[in-house]
């Protein structure tokens, strides 16, 4: 498995949440944490920047290159909630979200360059055309047969 995917397996399990909950928590499908989980696909930018967003303590500089530790800075943050983030009681509503760290360079260059990034533009080109005339209609009944239709000249 992946060095990435190991790391994003420990998260999940710092997280103490069952996978679809934790899939729920960054806003994913299931399915995804799955393959990532089981080495099959390797997490995308997206669903990084997603993690990092709804856990702003995680060290990107760790989650990306393995660099430091999963916590960022020593004692940040002492242990995962007891509410499993807001499932058990409260609302999600309700609860404040939390504020990312200032001091996580890598991880605010991420989300400028991803944030910034605009699709591509399509331009739709209409062309004239000559007016079209009907040659034939065809119809086609339930029982297989069908009657071709000509328009009179």
């Amino acid at each position: 498995m992946d060095e990435l995917n190991e790391r994003f397996k420990l998260v999940k399990e710092w997280t103490q949440l069952t996978p679809g909950e934790f899939a729920e928590n960054i806003g994913v499908a299931q399915a995804t944490v799955s393959h990532i989980l089981n080495g099959r696909n390797r997490p995308s930018t997206d669903i990084i920047v997603r993690l990092c967003r709804q856990y702003p303590h995680i060290n990107i500089s760790w989650l990306l290159l393995g660099n430091g530790t999963m916590l960022g800075e020593a004692g940040a943050l002492p242990a995962p909630p007891d509410d499993k983030a807001g499932f058990a009681s409260g609302s999600l509503f309700t609860q404040p979200a939390p504020a990312p760290e200032q001091g996580n360079e890598a991880l605010q260059a991420l989300l400028a360059n991803t944030s910034s990034a605009q699709a591509p533009r399509t331009e739709i080109i209409y062309k004239e055309r000559p007016p079209r005339r009907i040659t034939q209609v065809v119809v086609c009944y339930d029982d297989n047969t069908m009657e071709l239709l000509k328009p009179e000249k």
